[in-house]
Formats: structure tokens, sequence, C-alpha cells
């Protein structure tokens, strides 16, 4: 008994020494010195709990070969707030050679300033000591580029975050939306990207952030808390102490901490936090002998840990630690903190790779008073980083025991829901019409399709009634019937849908959005929803909430619709002008070989009647006789009758000329077919075409003065150019050529002032359809919906959403369209051909005109010629010619007469041939010509020859001429020779009716001047 204490005083004693050795049996000693600097606030005798701590731990490490007796001792220094103080201290009393240490254990209370452990950290850091932390919650810790030997044994309170996710979506509270107000600092965004991890999980969704400024004052907080004031009621603190007290000082005073509010706040700020507030509470979290105990653990097992790696040369080698300030740190400072980090020898304090434990137990409570927690739920995290795991007392909850935000004694339900709305509209056709209010009628607006709005007059500062209806106010209606709520309607007070500005404080580089318009409202809290043609865009999305949309939507360009180009030589523009010229080349060429061909063909002239010429004993020439060949003028003729369809007087006599006439027959045909087809092609089908194609038209893209183009300011369309880098150019320009309201665009659309309106599809299709002058061109781009706008996390947004797609499953939605939207009084169909008008055949009737005054020009000069040149050789020509016609017709007639005499015919044929046309020239110049346009030789003719000088008398009548026999004979003796007519036969009767035939008669010729050419039928 007493030699096993000499023994064991024995090795006491060589452990105090401060170095190892090894004995007769084998056996080392390993020194493990760790340093602590702590406050002694909430500590009593704490080197008396370190060495209770100390003798807990089983400190002999067994082996194969040999034993390893690790000797703990601790030192412990008092910390001061001053930071230079604590790293001297640290230098000077821990990193010496005959006193060293392994590791630094480091404490001080929540209430003194962070400095102090940060300078010590970034020493050890320095030094590659590792650092243990009992007491700092700071998430800056959590930073292992600043921090790289730092760990702790309480979580950092940003962890609470995962509490406030598993404790809303709980289903005692199941809260989707909330506010979260954190301060805009380091451990602020920290804080809220922890947020955000958590709640994605649960789907809880961050409405809005209030993210303020450390150390503001309580106006500040009052301007920042009322701005973000929204119908939700759920809200989330993070912050100090200090600034926990000013916010919710301000939240008092703008009407936050009433009854249907529910705060739930960080741990640090609890002791501020309004009755009512939850809270989650780190479990132990004052516990310093705990938290010491864990701290040690971790240290010892780091060693163990350290010894047993395989990959040192030697196993169980001994671990030196730093002896001197002067070096450049512990070279197995690195590996000890890692051995620390990855012990297993505890699982409940674990680290994770940022240092902190993995295994954390929070109390959930709800402040009851200054000094009273109600504790309704409990928080654990898995150990070893495992699932976590909630419990709630739902009886406690559900009772009325507890004292919420504002005096309430049941569990908010975390939004407000007013019965009354406050609605505001945007006047825009067709989805709102505004018309007065009728005064004079007791029944005011029609209720069945309008409602009363409101219009804020700038002049007499007060709101006027008017009558709204229109798509949007039939939207309304219907959804307020189905979820049964009233409104109030008024008109946006500027009359736009909203846009933001960007401002910047003159003494600060913050810069801050306002908003204009129906959205500026819904912002600043004046209404409730905004039901108009409000177009869903990114930037609005992040100040308002949207529904579903009732109506797609997107941006399109109107143009004016361009007038047919039709012109006075529409009809000449099937064909190009070479192709004319062409034309009329060849109908002279062709013409001129008709000619040719047929007046040197051989046979181009056919015999009438050769066998009767020569039965009679008469000798004609040939051309007495024959048809003659075609002159030029007459082949000219030819040829553009066949080419125009009309009709034609001769035709070629030889075969040769006939075979180039079908040929140009065929030309013709397929010229006219072609002609014809191109026509109704430009004149008939004709459609004006845009001058652009659409937004990515070159005008378009590289904007100048000759085209002008805008939209409306302040709208949604041009906050899409404004965003858009690419149209950067589109928006500058269009700042010139912008209207303050969409009527103002139009109209100066219509006026020519702009080229181009780019505006929301929807609008374009009602003003197109319904103005016939306008028209949409290209594809629509940027592709989004109208929808119904509301305020922030309303609770209206989903119901009105849902309402939505029940009315557009029933069809109301389509019917809304067809009552509103779809209009169709401009019927214009692509497919159908437009009507021709004058303009697109104006030039035809010039033509026409032209050429009658061509006509009556070529008339005027043919009577000018034949009086002063060859009046008399054209007149003797024509009347001959008209004289040889008649005799024929005469012939004719006898040959078929019945009992006709031959040797009347032989006797008398040829004299009268040859002396008709003599006889002709009186009668002709008498009826047709009158005479003062009878040649003066005829003029002398009538003069000697009268009825009552006896015989009709023929001047230079052809000499050589038969003379016919009988009473009225024709003398040919001399210049000047009588001719008297043969002898008629003694009856006469006429005409018989009867069967239509001639039937024993005899034709009398009678040459008198004013009979000749007639012929009267005699009984034989």
């Amino acid at each position: 008994m007493s030699s096993s204490f000499v023994f064991l005083l024995i090795f006491c004693l060589k452990l105090q020494s401060g170095f190892a050795q090894k004995d007769s049996v084998g056996s080392s000693v390993q020194p493990l010195n760790i340093g602590l600097m702590l406050q002694f606030d909430n500590l009593k005798k704490p080197q008396e709990i370190l060495d209770n701590i100390v003798s807990k731990i089983d400190t002999r490490i067994s082996a194969a070969s040999k034993d390893i007796f690790v000797n703990i001792s601790t030192h412990i220094l008092t910390m001061n707030d001053n930071s230079i103080s604590n790293v001297l201290a640290l230098c000077e009393q821990f990193i010496q050679p005959d006193k060293s240490i392994h590791a630094l254990i480091v404490s001080h209370p929540a209430e003194k300033p962070l400095e102090a452990p940060e300078a010590l950290s970034y020493a050890c850091e320095f030094y590659k000591i590792p650092i243990i932390s009992i007491s700092t919650q700071d998430p800056v810790y959590s930073e292992k580029a600043l921090h790289s030997t730092f760990l702790r044994t309480v979580s950092p309170d940003i962890e609470a975050s995962h509490v406030w996710a598993d404790l809303l979506h709980d289903p005692m509270f199941r809260y989707s939306k909330v506010v979260l107000v954190y301060p805009n600092n380091y451990n602020g965004e920290q804080l809220y990207q922890s947020v955000i991890n958590h709640f994605e999980k649960v789907f809880i969704n961050i409405s809005q952030r209030v993210n303020y400024k450390p150390g503001l004052s309580k106006a500040q907080a009052e301007v920042l808390l009322r701005d973000h004031k929204t119908p939700l009621r759920v809200y989330l603190f993070y912050g100090s102490k200090e600034d926990a007290g000013v916010i919710f000082s301000a939240a008092l005073n703008v009407g936050m901490l009433e009854k249907g509010y529910f705060w739930l706040v960080s741990q640090s700020a609890a002791s501020v936090a309004p009755v009512g507030a939850v809270f989650a509470d780190l479990k132990k979290r004052s516990d310093v002998e705990w938290h010491l105990q864990r701290a040690v653990r971790s240290i010892y097992g780091g060693l163990l840990n350290f010894l047993k790696q395989e990959s040192r040369i030697e196993p169980f080698d001994r671990l030196d630690p730093l002896t001197t300030c002067n070096s450049q740190g512990w070279p197995d400072g690195k590996s000890f903190f890692k051995s620390i980090r990855d012990q297993t020898m505890d699982p409940i304090i674990k680290f994770n790779s940022n240092g902190d434990p993995t295994y954390s137990e929070y109390g959930i409570f709800v402040k009851q008073s200054a000094s009273l927690n109600q504790q309704i739920g409990s928080w654990k995290q898995g150990v070893g980083g495992k699932d976590s795991q909630i419990y709630v007392n739902e009886k406690l909850l559900k009772g009325e025991s507890i004292d919420w935000i504002g005096g309430n004694k049941v569990l908010p339900e975390g939004v407000t829901i007013e019965g009354n709305l406050r609605i505001v509209t945007v006047q825009d056709r067709p989805f709102v019409f505004v018309e007065p209010f009728p005064e004079g009628d007791p029944e005011g607006c029609d209720n069945s399709t309008h409602s009363v709005c409101l219009r804020y007059d700038k002049e007499t500062n007060k709101d006027v009634k008017n009558c709204c209806y229109g798509y949007c106010i039939q939207l309304l209606k219907a959804v307020s019937t189905a979820l049964n709520f009233s409104y109030t309607l008024h008109l946006s007070k500027d009359g736009k849908f909203g846009n933001y500005k960007i401002i910047t404080g003159m003494n600060s580089t913050k810069s801050e959005r306002i908003w204009t318009g129906a959205i500026g409202e819904l912002v600043r809290g004046e209404a409730d929803a905004v039901f108009a043609s409000m177009t869903i865009d990114h930037d609005r999305s992040n100040a308002v909430d949207f529904t579903n949309p009732y109506k797609p939507q997107g941006l399109s360009i109107a143009v004016t619709r361009q007038k047919p180009t039709s012109s006075l030589s529409s009809f000449v523009q099937p064909f190009h002008y070479s192709l004319w010229i062409l034309i009329f080349i060849s109908v002279h060429i062709v013409a001129f070989i008709l000619y040719m061909l047929d007046r040197f063909s051989p046979f181009a002239r056919s015999r009438t009647d050769s066998s009767r010429g020569s039965a009679s004993g008469s000798t004609t020439s040939d051309d007495e006789d024959g048809d003659e060949a075609l002159n030029l003028s007459s082949a000219l003729w030819f040829a553009y009758g066949v080419l125009l369809n009309s009709g034609i007087g001769g035709t070629p006599r030889s075969f040769a000329a006939r075979v180039l006439g079908m040929v140009w027959a065929g030309f013709a045909m397929i010229i006219v077919a072609s002609y014809t087809a191109n026509l109704a092609a430009y004149l008939v089908l004709e459609r004006p075409e845009s001058e652009i194609s659409g937004i990515n038209d070159a005008r378009m893209r590289n904007p100048s003065e000759t085209y002008p183009y805008g939209t409306v300011r302040d709208s949604s369309v041009e906050n899409y150019f404004r965003r858009k880098v690419e149209m950067t150019n589109m928006y500058h320009f269009m700042q010139i050529y912008s209207h303050d309201t969409q009527e103002e665009a139009l109209k100066a659309l219509k006026d020519g002032r702009i080229q181009a309106f780019i505006w929301d599809s929807a609008q374009l299709d009602y003003e197109t359809s319904r103005d016939c002058d306008l028209m949409m061109v290209g594809d629509t781009f940027q592709k989004s919906g109208l929808a119904v706008a509301l305020q922030k996390d309303s609770p209206w947004t989903e119901k009105i959403s849902l309402e939505i797609l029940k009315m557009r499953e029933t069809g109301e939605m389509e019917q809304l369209d067809r009552d509103w939207v779809i209009v169709n009084s401009c019927q214009i169909s692509e497919n159908e051909p437009s009507t021709l008008g004058i303009d697109s055949m104006a030039g035809i009737f010039i033509t026409v005109a032209v050429g009658v005054i061509l006509g009556g020009i070529c008339m005027v000069i043919e009577r000018v010629y034949y009086h002063h040149f060859d009046g008399g050789v054209w007149a003797s020509e024509q009347q001959q010619e008209v004289a040889r016609s008649a005799f024929e017709k005469w012939k004719l007639h006898t040959e078929e007469t019945p009992g006709f005499s031959t040797d009347f015919m032989k006797n008398h044929g040829k004299s009268v041939e040859a002396e008709t046309s003599c006889h002709l020239q009186f009668s002709k110049a008498n009826s047709n010509f009158g005479y003062s346009t009878m040649p003066p030789h005829m003029q002398s003719a009538m003069h000697n020859h009268s009825p009552a000088s006896g015989p009709h008398r023929c001047v230079d009548a052809p000499s050589g001429s038969g003379a016919y026999p009988g009473n009225d004979g024709y003398s040919t003796s001399g210049r000047q020779q009588s001719i008297q007519s043969p002898t008629p036969p003694p009856r006469t009767s006429t005409l018989d009716s009867r069967g239509g035939t001639l039937n024993n008669r005899v034709v009398q010729f009678k040459p008198n001047v004013d009979q000749v050419g007639s012929a009267s039928y005699v009984d034989v």
C-alpha cells in the first residue's frame, strides 16, 4: 500500500515537471497544456470546475507495445475588454518555453463587445494555435477565410432561421408568407442567406425585406416600416438588442403591434421585444460549466486523433507545442486543429466544416412579461447534423391562456382580410371606358354594366363622380360577386399604370425607387387592387403581387395602312417597259412582212368569176376583177386587230402570209392572256405592303428622324426598352416621339407625326379592328399577360387567381373578349380581292380620251388635205369604187332572176358596167358630198345636163363604151355622150311576199341621176 502511494507520488511529480520520460517498462507521457481566457461574471471557482472536468477524463492510452499517459494541465487568465492586452497576455503567458499551450479556450459575456475574441482569433490564426469559444454566437467566426483555427461549442445565432422555418411550417401556424426585418451588415446578410436556404425547403416565401441600417433612429425606423406595411401580418426580426428597441418602438407607432400581428424575433432581441413575441432560445447557452466540459473533451479527443493518424511515421509520437512568439507559427498547429474538428470521442460536440457544433437544442417561447416567458415547444438538431425535430404544444396554442401581440388571446392568422376593397383603375379602351355621371338621372350609372368611379379633380381638389364600364369593370363585378366583397372604385390620379423613378438623396449614395400611377398607389397603401389592363413585368412584380393572367398579351407595332399604289399608268405596269417596246416593234415588223408576202406572192389575187367574164365576152383587168392584195396600211390594221382581238377588215390572200398570220394570232393569244393574268394579279389582288417588317426591321433597330416612332411615356412598354441593353438607342429615340396617353399616340400616328406606334397587343387588336386605316405589322414580342395587381402579400391574390381560373374554364373570359375586344367592324380579309376603283383604271379612260382627241385631229388634217391637195382624185377613186360595188350587186341579182333575157345582158351589160361610174358621180355628188364639194369638171357637167333639156349628159365618159338601145339610150360619140337606159318590159309589179321568192320578174335598170344604182322589179 505504501509502495503504491510512493509510485503515484513520484509519477505525479514527473508530470508536473513539464517534460515526459520513458520508464523502465516502456511507458511514455504526453503533455496537453490548455490555456483559458475567461470572463468570470457567471463562473465561480473556475479552477475547481476544470479539475473536476479533467478528473473525469481517462488520460491513459493503451497500445500493444506501450502505454501513453496524457498530462492535462490548465492555465487560466482573466479576459478584459482591451484586445491588445489580451493578445499580449497570450504571447507572454501561453507561448513561452516554460509555459506553452496546445489550445486556447475563450469566453465573454453576451453584453460585452466582441472585439476581444476576434483579436485573439486572429492571433491564434497567425500562430496556428486552435482556439475554442464557449459563448460567441457571431456568424462571422464561421468564415474560415478569416478565422481558420476557430471552433466553438455554441451554435451561431443565425441557426435560429432553421428553427423559424420548422416552426412556421408547423400545422399549428402554416404561415407561407413573411416579412423579414434584418440589419444591413455582414451578420444580416448571413442571416438572410440562411433564411433563404431553409425557407425554400418548406415553401415559405419572403414577400418583403426590411433592410435597416444598424444604429438607426426611431424616425428612420418609422419611415422604413411604413413604406413596407402590407396586409401581411407575420414579421421576423433579427438584430442587436439596441436596434430591436428602436424597431419595436417605431412598430408601435405605425400600428404594427396591434391585434393580428405575429412577431418572431431572435434571442438577442427577446429582452426588449413586446409581449406576445415568439423567440427561440438555445439551451445551455449560458451554462459555462457544460461548455467548458465540451471544449476540454474536444481538445483531448483531438489529441487522440492526432496521435493515431496512420500517416505519421511513428505512431503515438509526441506533440510538442509552440514555445516562442518569434516563430512563424506552430508547424503541427493546422494538423492538430483538423484533429480536434474531426474528433469522434463525443458525438454531441462534433464540429462541421465551419467549426460550429452539429448538435443543438432550442426552446420555443412566447414572451408574457418582462420576466416571464411561456414555452410552447422545443426544437433540436439531429446528432451529427441529421434531420431536425420540432415539438409544439398544440393544446396550449389552441387555448386562450397565452397573450399574443396586441393582447390577442388566440393565435394570429397572419393576414388581415378587409371586406371592402379600394380598387384603382386606369382609363384604357376597351378595358375601361369613362363617361360623365348623369346628374339628372336618379338611377345614376347602369348598375348592370357600369360602376361609379371617382376621378380626382386637381382644380377643385375634390373627387368627381363618373361612370366606368368595359372589360375590366365586367371582370371586377364578376369577381366581387363570386368572392363576396364590396369595393370603392376610383381612377388613377395621374392617369398612368405606373412606372418607377430612381431618386438618390443629396447626402447619400443610396438610390430609391419611387413608383407612379396605379402601382404607386398600391405601394403606398392607398389602394388594395388594380383592375385595369395591367401588364405583368419583372419590375412591377418586385413591388406588387399579380394574379394569374386573365388575358395573354404582348407588344405589337401599329402603322397606318398604305393606300393602293395604283397610278394612271397602272394598266401598263403588268409588263415591263422593255416588253412593251418589243411588242410595239413586233407589230410593225409583222405588218410589213405580211404586206411583202401578200404583195409579191403570185397567188395573192383570186379570180372571182373568170369563166363568167369570158362567157360574156368581157375582158377585165386583175385590179377590176380580183380581190386586191393587202396594202401596207391594211397589213398594219390586220396586225393590230389580231393583237387587240378586234374586228378585222382585210385578211392576207397568199398562203405564205396566212401562215404568218396564224403564227401572229397565236403570239397575240399568249400576250393577251399573260397581260390579263398579270393585270388581275396587280390590280385586283393587290395588297399594300407595310413599310416595316417588325421590331427587328432595320428602321426600328437603327432609328432616324426619317422614320419616327414612339410609345406611351411611363408605361411598361417604355420600361421594357429601358431595361434591354440592345434596345438602349431605341429607348432614347422614343423619348422624343412618345406621348402621354394611348389616344394621343394614335392620333399622332394617323396625322403622320409618327410612323409607328409600339403598344400592348390587346389594345392594338381592338383599335385596328375598329379603324381600317390602321394595321398591325410583325410578330408579337415580349409576350406576357394582363392581370390584376394587388398589394404585396395580399390575402386576396390567391382567391382572385382561383376565381379567374374558374372563369376561364367556364368560358366567361372568352365571352368578355367577344363583348369588348373582338369588334370586327373593319372587315378586311387578306384572301379576298379588293374592289377596283377609278384610281386603278383612270389611265385607260384617259387613253380613250386621248384616242378621241387624236382621231379628231386626224380628221381635221384629212379635211385640210382634201380641200387643198388631192380632193378631186381622191373623190373620183372613191366614187368609182362605190359604182363598181353597186354594179356587182346588180349583176348578182339579175343573174339570179328567172326569165331575165340573156341577150339583154349581152347587149347592154358592158355598156352599163362601163358607164355606171359616170352616173354615180352625179348621184354621190348630190347626195353625199354636196354641190360645193364636187370637182369643177363635174359641176360643169351638172350644168350641161338638166331634166328640162332632155337626156342626162355625162362629161368625160370613158371612150369606147357601148350604148343601150331604147327610148333613153346613151350616146357615146363625141366628147359628151348621152346614155339612154334600156326600154323596160311592159309589165311591172311589186315583190311577192308569199314564199319570199322572185317569180316571173326581171330587173329594170334606170341610170337616171336620181336613180342610179337602184333596181326595180317588173313582171316578165
